[in-house]
């Protein structure tokens, strides 16, 4: 099975907290579903990779280059990648090496992984195995300043919640 078309949005969460990716397709499918998905109006091509892009071709390796866009995206809680670029512009970017930028809580281990994943030559991707490995290594609770970013991330009993007793006019986000 592949997922031509991973984002964070085809990722629900359940009541205990899991993943569940959906909109999976068989290999042999996988073909008329990127032709299909090519030929649309705008396709999402900030999360493909070049070969599927360019050539129409798409592997286990492809996936691989959506995953780490996937990974950015959750990284940069839900930013889309690219916005703001049109198709010819993403397409470009991708042609000329330009990836995207480190999001601020991405550890640098984990975005240097995500580099890697963008390779233009797929022989040269790590693997989901890799990948989920260097997750797996680097959970939420043991990152700590990974980078020269000025940040530390907590674990979940040290998080303070608390509620604004105000009431918030339509004028209170406007910057005036």
């Amino acid at each position: 099975y592949r997922h031509p078309e991973l984002t964070t949005g085809k990722i629900l969460l359940t009541e205990t907290g899991n993943c569940k990716v959906y909109d999976f397709w068989p290999e042999k499918l996988t073909k008329k579903r990127i032709d299909h998905l090519l030929e649309k109006p705008n396709p999402p091509v900030a999360w493909l990779a070049p070969e599927t892009i360019f050539c129409r071709q798409y592997s286990a390796q492809s996936d691989v280059w959506n995953l780490a866009v996937v990974l950015w995206e959750i990284f940069s809680f839900g930013d889309i990648p690219n916005a703001g670029s049109t198709c010819d512009e993403i397409e470009e970017k991708i042609r000329s090496g330009v990836f995207l930028d480190k999001p601020f809580a991405c550890p640098g281990g984990i975005f240097c992984k995500m580099l890697q994943s963008w390779d233009a030559s797929e022989a040269n991707r790590p693997s989901v195995h890799e990948i989920c490995r260097i997750l797996t290594r680097s959970s939420f609770h043991e990152i700590r300043q990974d980078t020269e970013d000025d940040y530390d991330l907590v674990e979940a009993d040290e998080v303070q919640y608390f509620t604004l007793d105000v009431e918030c006019g339509a004028n209170d986000y406007s910057g005036d």
